[in-house]
């Protein structure tokens, strides 16, 4: 854990113990560093913040807080609530983007379930099934990211409606915006000006790929020994390129 994050994480521990009157314990993984905030059965929270290889700054912690809303808010799927967040680091006092929800109630499924008899366990299953059909029942306009229109629109200079015909209330909050997948905003990939979406369908998706990686190679990519190929002559960026417009000529055959 980086010393910036230290000091990030103990403002925010600062923060949490003083407006919700909850003792920390402190956690980590491979893309976030988090704290348990535990005040009882009733008020138990955890506030997280993002390592740097967790996403595009300021994109990933708003998509999540949108998408945890639209679950929750509007389709009522039982995804934790949202208690505090910031994707501004240079606008708060933790100086880092923040997340504080509730923690999920109960024990971890794992420790319990050879211990359930069979009728337990066909019960969950069914409310498993019960939610994946909830959420495969939502058709959404284009593919992408969800955000909150007031958080997109600084960062993209527009934020469309989100028309979902099962949920018409919702277009004036929340709209469709770039991906928020680590490999399109790390190294070299982040000051460039990638198709990121959002797409209308996927064989733009599947196109945006082909001319991303093309854009890349073009860019930063030098001769290297590939020994799938050959053990002394290096593979060149003109053998990419010429594999990818292939692959460009058949990319809208991939998808149904």
């Amino acid at each position: 854990m980086s010393n910036s994050i230290c000091s990030n994480l103990l403002t925010l521990q600062s923060m949490s113990a003083m407006e919700l009157g909850i003792g920390p314990k402190v956690s980590g993984g491979l893309t976030q560093q988090g704290i348990h905030l535990d005040n009882g059965q009733w008020n138990r929270s955890f506030a997280k913040l993002p390592n740097p290889n967790a996403g595009p700054a300021q994109y990933s912690t708003a998509s999540e807080v949108a998408t945890h809303k639209l679950l929750r808010d509007v389709f009522n799927i039982p995804a934790p609530r949202i208690l505090a967040w910031s994707s501004n680091a240079a606008n708060n006092h933790v100086e880092a983007e923040y997340i504080i929800a509730k923690k999920a109630p109960g024990i971890r499924l794992g420790s319990l379930w050879h211990q359930w008899p069979r009728e337990a366990k066909l019960k969950l299953i069914r409310q498993v099934v019960d939610l994946e059909n909830t959420l495969t029942s939502i058709t959404f306009p284009k593919h992408g990211c969800i955000y909150f229109k007031e958080d997109l629109r600084p960062l993209t200079g527009d934020a469309e409606d989100l028309n979902i015909d099962s949920a018409p209330e919702i277009a004036g909050r929340f709209s469709i915006g770039p991906l928020t997948s680590a490999d399109l905003w790390t190294g070299t990939r982040k000051g460039m000006e990638l198709d990121r979406g959002p797409w209308r369908d996927s064989g733009e998706y599947t196109k945006a790929l082909g001319h991303n990686e093309m854009a890349w190679i073009k860019l930063h990519a030098s001769p290297r020994m590939n020994y799938y190929r050959s053990s002394q002559e290096h593979e060149l960026s003109d053998d990419s390129l010429a594999l990818l417009t292939q692959y460009m000529d058949v990319a809208s055959y991939l998808v149904p």
